[in-house]
């Protein structure tokens, strides 16, 4: 975690992209995404696969399903670039694997051979860091006995329902700077997917998610905003403290007048008691 930030821990991450991938029809949509030559994939050909608690800090895979010998895993960092990604993906496939070996000791099957399928890991960053990698690896040698390489999805090397997704997402940080106001931004982007063609259908469907999904990405990011200005206020001061009294305090105590600090300015935001609540309690667990 970086200096001066507090991440906000969900068991579910809502995002247009998580939020299309509940239905199989849009989740076959995105395999064709992936792999357009596939023509007679069929919506029971896709197996939805959930593994509870896989990542550290409370991270979860957001989507991963087989189809047929392939095991596909997204993970969707969104405007945050995260290199790291191929060590927890590679964290979800051991435990995976563990998984299948378990429901082969439970048919008694234990000298026969357990195949896996194989894996194929995927990022999706909509972010505007340039010169994104193609591919993320985990091994600083390619010679491994193990390949963990994952590849880096954003508009340019993505089709489909996958591009559209990225660029719904590029539309709406780019209303989000320009107007501010959650509305006028949320507004906006969905008059310019209806005009160019961006994830229209899915968008009248769910008419009602995808504006709740928006409304919340922009509250969030003004609440970690926030909360990254007020830790690093709280430093400030409490340095301001230690020199005014000729104290130099010892690293807990510090942490500790640092958190009640923050605790007091993340208190006096304007927002809803279970958010305020969320926040506090992401404060405690960093």
């Amino acid at each position: 975690m970086k200096e001066g930030s507090i991440d906000l821990k969900r068991e579910i991450k809502d995002s247009i992209f998580s939020a299309l991938v509940k239905e199989k029809k849009w989740l076959r949509e995105v395999y064709l995404s992936l792999y357009p030559e596939d023509t007679l994939v069929k919506e029971e050909d896709i197996k939805l696969i959930k593994l509870e608690n896989v990542f550290i800090n409370g991270m979860y895979n957001d989507l991963s399903f087989r189809v047929r010998e392939k095991l596909i895993v997204f993970m969707e960092c969104q405007s945050t670039w995260a290199p790291n990604v191929p060590l927890r993906l590679l964290t979800y496939f051991a435990q995976f694997a563990e998984e299948v070996e378990k429901e082969s000791k439970k048919d008694k099957d234990e000298e026969s051979e357990i195949t896996l399928p194989t894996p194929r890991f995927y990022v999706i960053y909509t972010g505007e860091k340039e010169n994104t990698p193609l591919y993320l690896n985990a091994f600083s040698e390619d010679e491994s006995d193990i390949c963990a390489r994952v590849k880096v999805l954003d508009r340019k090397n993505t089709v489909g329902v996958l591009k559209e997704i990225c660029l719904f997402c590029e539309l709406y940080d780019k209303n989000v700077s320009e107007y501010g106001r959650e509305e006028e931004a949320i507004k906006k982007t969905l008059e310019e997917c209806e005009e160019r063609g961006i994830l229209v259908a899915f968008i009248k469907e769910h008419p009602e998610e995808v504006e709740e999904i928006m409304s919340r990405m922009s509250q969030e990011k003004r609440i970690n905003d926030f909360i990254d200005y007020s830790v690093k206020e709280s430093r400030e001061e409490g340095k301001k403290e230690g020199k005014a009294e000729g104290i130099i305090q010892g690293k807990a105590e510090g942490r500790e007048d640092e958190a009640l600090r923050t605790i007091k300015k993340i208190n006096s935001l304007s927002i809803s008691p279970e958010l305020k609540k969320e926040i506090l309690e992401a404060l405690k667990t960093n």
